[in-house]
């Protein structure tokens, strides 16, 4: 890709020097409040080019796919030959993997076209099925032994009466879930202090803390496994609790 002109004239090492400098103007002010909001904002705004920069640097894939080894986390949860249904499945690199390395029978449902072209596109296998559906209105006639929802729960408003319809819905018995962290990193209660927006993204509803999500899936009717915590990321296992037909001997 050609060089666009400023950057030519104005290269990476000039624009570097610049910003430190911009930044230590910003931090000497006097009112160390305004100068800590303005820094944690521009935290957040790096944080996101950043995260943009990683997918167009994998091609349209982003590289914590192969660098946190999360897919690891649910394939190795999935039984040989398990029906599977991927809530939120993205450009499907998670369902082709659980499909591949389980033989499992995998549909994955999606909101967004453009993720599903790239499903199908990359990520097709002949056990995987691509549907685009609103994971609020999704209802299936075939039942499922899992349902992985990975970073998904946190963009749902109505959380407790989703999760709680799923076995009424698709027939799941089984969760496999992964959201954010809430206390990930020291800056989020700073800004929460500081009246800034603390969320990893601007369109999570909520993030959480083991104890949180503990209790929300509990008001749905799931029990909670004991949780990993890896990469500012809860990722575990739940199952439908007895009162809703299930004797929790196997979690």
């Amino acid at each position: 890709m050609p060089l666009r002109p400023f950057q030519i004239f104005f290269p990476f090492s000039a624009w570097r020097g610049l910003v430190r400098l911009w930044l230590e103007v910003i931090r000497a002010q006097p009112d160390h409040r305004a100068a800590l909001r303005q820094l944690l904002t521009l935290h957040a705004d790096t944080y996101l080019a950043m995260d943009r920069g990683a997918v167009d640097y994998g091609d349209g894939e982003h590289p914590k796919h192969r660098l946190t080894d999360y897919h690891d986390f649910f394939v190795s949860r999935i039984a040989v030959g398990e029906r599977v249904l991927d809530v939120g499945c993205g450009i499907g690199s998670v369902a082709r993997d659980i499909a591949q390395e389980r033989d499992a029978t995998v549909v994955g449902i999606d909101s967004s076209p453009w993720a599903l072209d790239i499903a199908r596109a990359r990520f097709s296998h002949p056990r995987v099925t691509y549907l685009l559906t609103d994971a609020l209105d999704y209802t299936s006639e075939t039942s499922f032994d899992v349902v992985i929802l990975s970073n998904v729960v946190e963009h749902i408003g109505p959380r407790i009466p989703f999760l709680r319809s799923l076995p009424e819905r698709v027939d799941a018995r089984r969760l496999l879930i992964r959201v954010p962290a809430l206390n990930r990193h020291w800056t989020v209660p700073l800004a929460r202090e500081l009246g800034l927006p603390h969320f990893s993204d601007p369109d999570h509803e909520v993030e959480y803390l083991p104890d949180s999500l503990r209790d929300e899936l509990a008001q749905s009717g799931w029990e909670m496994a004991t949780p990993t915590l890896a990469w500012g990321e809860i990722w575990v296992e739940a199952r439908l609790g007895v009162d809703r037909g299930w004797n929790g001997a196997n979690l």
